[in-house]
């Protein structure tokens, strides 16, 4: 399975260029609660991601006016980002940090096309992992991968 086949496109992005009052409408309006920056419309390069944290950070915790703030002035650049083509099996348990909440999704020119946030990338990791434990083939007595977890005395290892 890749990542294109788990990520959701986001219909949250805006230029870094854009005011804040826009930025905070697109928010109000996804369901994730982020809006995707990016470096312009025609290169399409994701630079950061806003959040109504990132908002209150600026403005609250830095005493910042939020009549001059922009989407670029108030993002996190603090993002990851992953290729569409991607294999899943690369990101099992990388992904731990709050940072790394979300992940952007880029394709091979680097253009930004989705995102995929934490808890479905395990989801699908963990579903991987089930079905190839569901597909374990014995062949004679030993099998091919062991999925032994617990012993039974009268029948040795069991699953």
């Amino acid at each position: 399975m890749i990542i294109r086949d788990i990520m959701t496109e986001c219909p949250a992005e805006c230029i870094e260029d854009a005011p804040l009052s826009e930025v905070y409408e697109l928010i109000q309006k996804c369901d994730h609660g982020y809006v995707v920056v990016l470096d312009s419309s025609a290169h399409r390069v994701p630079i950061g991601v806003v959040s109504e944290h990132s908002i209150c950070e600026q403005i609250i915790g830095r005493g910042r006016s939020p009549k001059g703030l922009r989407a670029g002035s108030v993002m996190d650049s603090r993002i990851r980002r992953i290729f569409d083509n991607s294999s899943i099996d690369r990101f099992v348990g990388t992904a731990t940090s709050e940072a790394d909440k979300l992940m952007l999704v880029t394709n091979e020119k680097g253009k930004f096309i989705g995102i995929v946030d934490n808890e479905r990338l395990r989801a699908a990791c963990f579903e991987r992992r089930n079905h190839a434990a569901a597909d374990t083939v014995f062949s004679g007595l030993v099998p091919t991968k062991t999925p032994a977890r617990v012993e039974i005395p009268a029948f040795g290892w069991m699953s």
